[in-house]
């Protein structure tokens, strides 16, 4: 941890930025892994005391987005489109100026399905109003909740989360909405909209339901308590059915149900 301490005096005495990899790489015998760097990078930002961005160690953006907007980031002009993704930036806590002609975010899960609604012409508007989509590829890291929470902040847009309907995509849906010791950052403003016990009815699912597993039921005992009560009765109802659904099982109903139809008609319960 002394080490990264004193990379960090560094780091911000000469107004110069580092990723996490960096850090590893530059004393691999020390911290032998990854993991080990990071959680020394958690440890040092505990003791200062500051906001993980002001350490100036920054990690790699994993995150992708699509939408019309653009904004400031260290006196840059960032200019995102609906019709490219692109990863999200190393700092978004920096962001000012956002402008957007978005009337929704939507987080998915998937990056397959992030492609899926990007090449269908979705954050567009083809077959709604224009949005923006974000993934963080399955779990988020931290440069992509930060960059939704500083759209939102600017917009006040509505977020929206789609994620299969399993335990796991459940936790991913509160790992987005909640804070927690490694990301100091909260979005309780983000709804999940599925895959829900109700989708499988409404859409006839039954067919591409698969059984639970033992990790599967331990997971969803371990998230159903984050859940709020409409989201843990759909979970728990998936549970005492035995039955998991991946979003692509909407693929049943046509390859573009979900661009077509499926989320247009989330969006528009919100009244957008």
């Amino acid at each position: 941890m002394y080490m990264v301490l004193s990379k960090i005096h560094m780091l911000r005495g000469e107004h110069k930025h580092m990723s996490k990899r960096d850090v590893y790489y530059n004393n691999v015998p020390l911290f032998t892994t990854q993991r080990k760097s990071d959680e020394a990078i958690d440890r040092a930002t505990s003791v200062l005391g500051i906001p993980r961005y002001m350490t100036n160690i920054v990690p790699s953006p994993k995150g992708l987005i699509a939408g019309d907007i653009s904004y400031t980031i260290q006196g840059r002009r960032v200019i995102h489109t609906a019709g490219e993704a692109s990863l999200v930036p190393t700092l978004p806590e920096l962001i000012e100026g956002v402008v957007t002609s978005a009337r929704w975010l939507l987080v998915v899960e998937k990056e397959a399905v992030f492609s899926r609604l990007l090449e269908d012409g979705v954050p567009r508007g083809d077959h709604c109003c224009p949005g923006i989509i974000v993934t963080g590829k399955g779990y988020p890291d931290y440069p992509t909740k930060q960059l939704i929470r500083a759209i939102l902040d600017a917009t006040g847009i509505p977020a929206l989360c789609l994620v299969d309907g399993d335990p796991h995509g459940y936790e991913i849906f509160t790992t987005y909405r909640d804070s927690s010791d490694k990301f100091a950052v909260s979005l309780p403003e983000m709804q999940l909209v599925g895959i829900t016990a109700a989708d499988v009815v409404e859409y006839d699912l039954q067919p591409a339901l698969m059984p639970l597993t033992e990790a599967d039921r331990a997971k969803a005992r371990s998230v159903i308590g984050r859940l709020g009560q409409v989201d843990a009765a759909s979970l728990n109802a998936m549970v005492e059915a035995n039955g998991k659904c991946e979003i692509e099982a909407l693929h049943l109903l046509g390859l573009g149900f979900v661009s077509e139809v499926y989320v247009p008609d989330k969006i528009a319960q919100l009244g957008q």
